[in-house]
């Protein structure tokens, strides 16, 4: 029986958008109430029946004795997400872990029975990296006035997730083919030359599949991936800009 642990890092390093500068310094220190973010996101994954208390957060250096009382292991952040993940994943020895949930440190809405669900999903899956994507229709029941960005394919409208699951080997592995395909996101031609014209013109069109992407995928990185369709939209609610803040205080209030 495989009885290795799952890891936990927790991605809350970088400034925050300019609109939210008046509300916090960086992405770690935006509080709703008296409790920071990441409270939320920490008490959620603590109370997952997978995770244990294997985690570590990256948040900027400065902002560290803020944090303190998380009681987490906290790690100084760089301005490369990629990065950050390996960093994290350093922490955990292939020898005790044999994956690692990634979670994005601006998610309060996040819950340890949706961790558990994408968990869960990933395991069963038995693929190197998964990650999330949300129906639009499940998406817009948590705070139906948030804006998310909805990508259609053939099959319906999906939103992203700000998750991910990967074997614990998978980012030594494929960590410089994924800092280069991350920083084209916003390149449309170096991505293109990737991707392939031909995908990109599916794409447009929207006459992609899941599996289509899935395959593209797994040809570019040479490694099994799963996208998983979750129900739970609070994996994919993250607050980067003050009406959804107000969107979070709002819910809290009638969830308390």
């Amino acid at each position: 029986m495989n009885d290795k642990k799952i890891a936990v890092v927790i991605l809350a390093g970088g400034n925050v958008p300019k609109e939210m500068e008046k509300i916090a310094s960086s992405r770690a220190t935006i509080k709703i109430g008296e409790r920071y973010i990441l409270s939320y996101i920490v008490d959620a994954i603590k109370k997952s029946g997978f995770t244990r208390e294997d985690i570590v957060a990256l948040v900027p250096s400065d902002v560290m004795p803020a944090l303190e009382s998380l009681n987490i292991q906290l790690l100084p952040s760089s301005e490369s997400i990629v990065k950050n993940m390996t960093c994290g994943a350093n922490n955990f020895p292939s020898s005790e872990y044999e994956n690692i949930l990634f979670v994005t440190g601006d998610i309060p809405l996040i819950t340890s029975e949706a961790i558990e669900d994408y968990i869960a999903k990933s395991l069963n899956a038995n693929v190197s990296f998964t990650y999330p994507i949300i129906p639009r229709i499940d998406s817009e029941k948590l705070c139906p006035n948030g804006k998310r960005t909805y990508v259609k394919l053939v099959g319906g409208e999906f939103t992203g997730g700000n998750l991910f699951f990967a074997n614990i080997n998978f980012l030594h592995d494929k960590a410089e083919l994924i800092e280069k395909i991350y920083s084209y996101r916003k390149a449309p031609l170096k991505l293109a030359g990737i991707l392939g014209l031909s995908f990109i013109i599916k794409f447009v069109a929207k006459k992609l599949s899941i599996s289509e992407i899935e395959k593209k995928v797994e040809n570019i990185i040479s490694a099994n991936v799963k996208a998983i369709i979750t129900s739970y939209p609070e994996i994919g609610f993250d607050v980067d800009k003050p009406s959804d803040l107000e969107e979070v205080n709002e819910y809290l209030k009638v969830k308390l």
